[in-house]
């Protein structure tokens, strides 16, 4: 549930126009002083990026409507993101849980947030102290999760996966709790440009849904990504439970990046891109520290996104000739006896036939290797 929460406002300002503001940085005096994994967007970097400045402006371009889909937005809500949205700090104590806290930082309108609250069904109010607690039940299928939410001044709307944990984050809000302090796993400096920061710890001895050999390995990892004076940068550490786990990552990273080299053949842009990675081994950490320049970062993606889109549209093309016939398209695609058949045809079982058969395959070629 709050994954959903952390990508639904994530999305929503990263798609906001905006003037350039004054970034909303990771506030850990706000975070629980025994939080196992914390994370924070800042919305208002977002909009200083140049990436990202450029994505919105072509999304605005291509979407005619999507004013008017902003002010329905504003009208509704009462936020206007390319102003009004600041940041979303979110933390949890247990990793691989469906549990946590956020708290986002926004000029939101209360009186018509309250009234879209108000109607939700099942929706109880209680107080805690002199903050107003509504709670719910959120229902899809089978699985149900429990909401709860509390405003906290004028510009904070703190959420959480059950009233206690509501009740728990407010008393830190309050100062009638501990926060995170210096000497804190997850506490550190946050790099000037931050727009996107995780740092979990307890991973290896935490009880996740699936049993990964490499999570089990793996005490703490720490990101972050952002842009500072037109240079975009990523870096990461991971601190891992020996050294011999430590020389293995290293060599999957710097065999990627050797790929990747040879994947970009004499694309200059490509390979400053690749060449911005740095790998540094230390003892049981593992750091991974990238910067290039956000001018070749956007042209990058826009040269992936028109590749994407003339894939997308052949596809498009594809389906409108021939429907949508999943599998047997991918056996005969050009063959018109096939389309819209449960199964290929006589000819193309032959072909396929011939082309399965043990009899071309040569014992010979796998010592030619």
């Amino acid at each position: 549930m709050m994954q959903r929460l952390v990508v639904g406002v994530a999305l929503s300002g990263i798609f906001a126009v905006g003037f350039q503001a004054l970034a909303v940085p990771l506030n850990m005096k706000q975070v629980s002083d025994d939080a196992r994994w914390v994370g924070h967007v800042d919305f208002d970097a977002m909009r200083d990026s140049v990436v990202v400045k450029k994505a919105i402006k072509k999304h605005m371009a291509r979407h005619k409507n999507a004013e008017a889909h902003l002010k329905m937005a504003q009208a509704m809500i009462g936020i206007d993101p390319r102003q009004d949205l600041h940041g979303a700090t979110f933390y949890g104590k247990q990793v691989g849980k469906h549990t946590g806290v956020m708290i986002l930082h926004a000029r939101l309108d209360r009186a018509k947030v309250q009234g879209w609250a108000e109607k939700i069904p099942g929706r109880e109010a209680s107080e805690y102290g002199s903050h107003k607690i509504s709670s719910w039940t959120i229902r899809r299928g089978e699985h149900s999760h429990a909401l709860a939410s509390a405003w906290f001044g004028d510009e904070h709307l703190v959420l959480a996966s059950s009233v206690d944990e509501l009740k728990a984050a407010l008393d830190v809000l309050d100062g009638k709790a501990g926060s995170i302090g210096s000497d804190n796993p997850l506490a550190g400096r946050v790099p000037d440009g931050t727009t996107l920061l995780l740092r979990v710890t307890g991973i290896a001895t935490a009880e996740l849904p699936c049993k990964n050999p490499a999570a089990r390995q793996t005490e703490s990892v720490r990101l972050v990504l952002g842009e500072h004076q037109g240079e975009s940068f990523f870096r990461a550490r991971a601190t891992m439970t020996n050294t011999e786990v430590v020389g293995q990552v290293h060599e999957i990273v710097k065999g990627g990046q050797a790929l990747a080299r040879l994947c970009s053949g004499d694309n200059d842009l490509k390979l400053r891109l690749v060449n911005g990675l740095r790998v540094k081994p230390d003892g049981n950490d593992l750091t991974l520290l990238w910067k290039g320049s956000a001018e070749d970062v956007w042209q990058h993606l826009e040269a992936e996104s028109k590749k994407w889109e003339a894939k997308l549209a052949k596809m498009c093309e594809h389906r409108r000739k021939h429907g949508d016939h999943g599998e047997k398209c991918s056996k005969c695609s050009k063959c018109a006896k096939c389309v819209g058949k449960g199964e290929p045809c006589e000819d193309c079982k032959k072909k396929d036939d011939k082309r399965e058969s043990p009899e071309n395959e040569s014992p010979a070629e796998e010592d030619a290797i």
